[in-house]
């Protein structure tokens, strides 16, 4: 388990990402690459969303909505469970430290399992939907 004092690391980590990135900043690094940026997109200008989903099967679309529902419906479902079981807070998920399996009994790993078949067999089935004829 963690120390008390472990929002000093935390905040130590966001200051020196905002350091690097004003440091980067001052330097002009990051205005070169927004000039390097703003040319590509004019040489090569980016669909609209419509275009590009246009082109994608009907079936695909739904199959994957279906697949991020299962996944951020039940695995997120399955983690809280989990640490809630071993007496952790609310806000220990956002802990990035602190790997989710940790804590799995062998009914948390029989569902996890069940949520990657479901995964697979939806994936199948877009496989079908790929196939010609």
């Amino acid at each position: 388990m963690r120390g008390k004092n472990d929002w000093r690391l935390y905040l130590a980590l966001i200051v020196v990402g905002a350091l690097v990135v004003v440091l980067l900043n001052t330097t002009g690094v990051l205005e070169e690459q927004r000039e390097k940026l703003v040319q590509q997109q004019q040489e090569h200008p980016l669909p609209q969303p419509g275009e590009v989903f246009s082109e994608i099967p009907t079936e695909h679309i739904v199959l994957t909505a279906l697949i991020a529902l299962i996944w951020v419906g039940g695995a997120n479902v399955l983690i809280v469970r989990q640490r809630r079981k071993a007496g952790l807070s609310w806000w220990a998920c956002f802990n990035p430290f602190m790997l989710p399996f940790r804590y799995f009994d062998r009914k948390a790993w029989a569902i996890l399992a069940v949520l990657l078949l479901c995964t697979v067999f939806i994936a199948q089935a877009a496989v079908q939907f790929l196939s010609p004829g």
